[in-house]
């Protein structure tokens, strides 16, 4: 799997301001296994 430009943008934001992201996207889930992004998944 390789996240796209936006979707690794988004992340880095995040976790560089370590921020929760709030996603129902999961292309996030898939970086949040490879780095230290936190997710708050939406059902």
């Amino acid at each position: 799997m390789q996240a796209g430009t936006i979707d690794a943008l988004l992340a880095q934001l995040c976790i560089r301001h370590d921020l929760v992201m709030l996603t129902t996207d999961r292309d996030f889930s898939h970086i949040a296994e490879w780095t230290p992004l936190q997710l708050w998944r939406a059902s």
